[in-house]
């Protein structure tokens, strides 16, 4: 007589509900011992119950509760701590699953079940993200919302690395659900454009030879479906395994919603349609010549990690309830009023780079149509309609796991993080008496502003490990600039380089000033004056200053990707740019202008490109106009320079005994049309910023970051400086 086999099934409701049905195959059963799931004399077991429900408390220390209802509210499930044991304290893999809600216990021995719940920061967690600006105070679509321009939501999130406006790890939040499940966007297009599905094509005539008799492919099994989540270079894939361990794999919604039907939907109408809440109309999926369909959409059967856009996420984007369909006359506001258009986050080139897909499918075009479309974002605003083989942009979409903390404020230049502060910050943010060191992100690092009675303690003694000796203004100390959301401390040399007697420096001394425009005598007729790597003043840092390190002191700086490049005299001294403007010219975010050599072109619509590895650098221009105050970045150290500048804690008059001007890593190019004099940016001892020629002697104090695995020992004051202690 066949053995058949008992199943459990456990469902959450507000009691335990237990029911046992039979099934007739067996179910594998592999015993080991588990470190979280082992035998324990808890009261489960005392009273043969089933299950010991764990919950994590304030301390994230997990106790057992005497509730017999599994927590709905306030809690997310743990499926790596729970499981299930035998009588003899060993695990039975595989038999405890938790799907939508409900558990379900599969065997044919009796067992008891641990099942672990963490504690959720959904609440703290949308208190943050309503305080950065522009999130609906209540839910809109499933979700709490960001709404509104660019000017008015804080909704970018970094996800690793050294974000900016435009990187490739930037996003941005569409809005987080009652559970703490934040819905994010990438800011920027993947790759350049993609097929919806390139095997299905138009066709001139109602056939099915472009289509099978399944008709065309849906979602789960689209070309660009398996481009984001299956392919063994899809995008997914291509992420790095910390952060695909935060993306929550998600009950992802398909199906059609053909173009008529869809003119007069709302907001709400898509959503309840892309989320099977209402039925949608469509022409047959497998024949032609039939009248429009009414259906719901499906679930996906397995669960993905990415998606795209839906169209209510397009239409939810703005603050007012606007019709995005082409056929409206409203359609441009949602280019205008939003900040979702992918115009609003990318400086997209070509004309197909400015259409987005969507993941909502037309479906067959008409009833007699074997043309299948889907639905894209246009470059004008509109959504409309094209063929699935057409190629377009995309920007993967996904939720993060309802665990996770937040930190930053969700500006462009200080985007929420995923990553809690480096122990150096904490350090450096612990002996910082006067608040000096900024709460977020100024020019992309946490940066020291003020004067010299404001920033006190950022004094860095770097003579050798463990140095404790460097007096105030001696050649070791040093003082912090900044700290990388990577721990990355970025340093300048508190009084100058001096190589024996000499403590000026020329840019570059081959190259001198000349009368003539397009004189070829003292600048190269096709590659001009020298920039950044080929400038004298690149090797006396990186050879000469380098060389003079302590070789322990050398092991600790990072090699740090320097971008270079010309701002011109209109920038500087017509324009009067702030800190912020010369940061995001300097680090490539904006365009720049400059007079070219040797065709004598003047430059306006480029970014700086170029970029050297290298040790030891200058300062930025901005690295110099931040640090005057907390509101720096409006500061212009060309009009602003006698009190904010040249009172920072940065300038050489608050630093050294003697009294210079000093070279920046920024040149000007070439002066003005008609003059090849090619000169490069430095601060005066005025505090002005200016711009000298190549050939001039000025003062350097050398700039370097330090590796991200160094300790901090000190307190950073003048008397008790920072050292590296390992």
């Amino acid at each position: 007589m066949e053995k058949r086999k008992t199943t459990i099934i456990f469902t959450i409701g507000v009691m335990l509900i237990v029911s046992t049905f039979l099934i007739c195959h067996k179910h594998t059963v592999y015993q080991t011992q588990l470190d979280e799931v082992k035998l324990k004399d808890v009261v489960n077991k005392e009273q043969n119950n089933m299950f010991a429900i764990m919950l994590q408390d304030e301390n994230g220390e997990y106790k057992q509760t005497n509730d017999s209802n599994f927590p709905t509210d306030g809690y997310n499930y743990n499926a790596e701590k729970s499981g299930c044991i035998d009588s003899k304290g060993l695990a039975v893999e595989n038999v405890l699953t938790y799907t939508n809600k409900k558990f379900s216990v599969r065997t044919n021995k009796a067992v008891y079940c641990y099942v672990y719940f963490d504690k959720s920061n959904a609440e703290e967690l949308l208190e943050q993200l309503k305080k950065s600006g522009g999130l609906s105070d209540a839910p809109v679509g499933g979700m709490y919302r960001y709404q509104g321009t660019n000017a008015q939501v804080n909704n970018y999130l970094c996800l690793e690395g050294k974000c900016s406006s435009g990187s490739d790890d930037m996003y941005r939040i569409i809005g987080v659900t009652p559970e703490g499940n934040i819905k994010v966007i990438k800011q920027t297009r993947y790759g350049s454009t993609h097929a919806w599905n390139t095997k299905y094509s138009d066709a001139s005539s109602p056939t099915n030879i472009y289509c099978g008799t399944s008709g065309c492919p849906e979602w789960p099994n689209s070309d660009i479906y398996k481009e984001l989540n299956t392919n063994n270079d899809s995008f997914l894939n291509k992420l790095s395994n910390k952060i695909q361990d935060k993306i929550e794999e998600w009950d992802w919604w398909y199906g059609d919603i053909e173009y008529n039907y869809a003119k007069n939907l709302t907001g709400e109408n898509l959503y309840q349609i892309e989320t099977g809440g209402e039925d949608s109309q469509y022409y047959s999926k497998t024949q032609t010549g039939q009248s429009i369909q009414t259906g719901p959409w499906q679930k996906m059967s397995n669960k993905a990690k990415i998606g795209l856009i839906y169209l209510h996420d397009y239409y939810y984007q703005t603050t007012t309830s606007t019709n995005c369909h082409l056929s409206s006359s409203t359609y441009t506001q949602c280019l205008n009023n939003g900040w979702m258009h992918m115009l609003n986050n990318e400086g997209a080139t070509s004309y197909n780079e400015q259409y987005e897909w969507t993941m909502t499918r037309v479906g067959r075009e008409n009833n007699s149509s074997t043309d299948f479309r889907a639905w894209f974002v246009s470059r004008n605003g509109e959504v409309s309609t094209q063929s699935l083989n057409s190629s377009y942009a995309i920007r993967p979409v996904f939720y993060l796991k309802n665990n996770i903390t937040l930190y930053g404020s969700g500006t462009v230049n200080d985007p929420f993080r995923l990553t809690e502060p480096t122990e150096q910050e904490n350090t450096l943010r612990s002996k910082d008496t006067t608040q000096a060191l900024s709460q977020t992100l100024v020019g992309g690092m946490y940066r020291y502003q003020g004067t010299n009675n404001v920033v006190k303690n950022n004094y860095i003694c770097l003579g050798s490990l463990n140095d404790i000796n460097c007096g105030d203004k001696s050649n070791e100390m040093y003082r912090i600039i900044g700290i990388t959301p990577e721990g990355n401390i970025k340093v300048i040399k508190q009084t100058r380089y001096q190589k024996g007697s000499t403590s000026g420096f020329a840019w570059n001394t081959a190259y001198n000033a000349s009368s003539s425009a397009n004189s070829t005598d003292r600048c190269d007729t096709n590659n001009g004056c020298p920039e950044w790597p080929q400038a004298e003043i690149y090797n006396t840092l990186n050879t000469d200053f380098y060389n003079s390190l302590n070789s322990e002191i050398k092991g600790k700086i990072e090699e740090w990707n320097y971008m270079y490049g010309d701002i011109s005299h209109d920038l500087v001294n017509s324009d009067h740019i702030t800190a912020e403007q010369a940061y995001k010219i300097e680090s490539g975010q904006e365009n720049t202008k400059y007079w070219e050599h040797p065709s004598v072109s003047y430059i306006e619509n480029t970014k700086w490109t170029k970029s050297q590895p290298s040790k030891i650098a200058l300062m930025y221009i901005h690295d110099y106009a931040y640090s005057g105050s907390t509101t720096g970045h409006e500061t212009s150290c060309r009009t602003d320079y006698d009190t904010t500048c040249k009172g920072s804690w940065m300038h050489e008059t608050n630093n050294d005994s003697n009294t210079y001007h000093e070279w920046t890593m920024s040149r000007l190019g070439r002066a003005s049309s008609s003059s090849a004099t090619f000169g490069a940016w430095v601060v005066l001892s005025s505090g002005q910023v200016d711009s000298p020629y190549l050939t001039n002697t000025r003062a350097v104090r050398p700039v370097f970051y330090l590796t991200s695995d160094i300790e901090l020992g000190g307190a950073g004051s003048t008397s008790d400086p920072f050292y590296i202690a390992n």
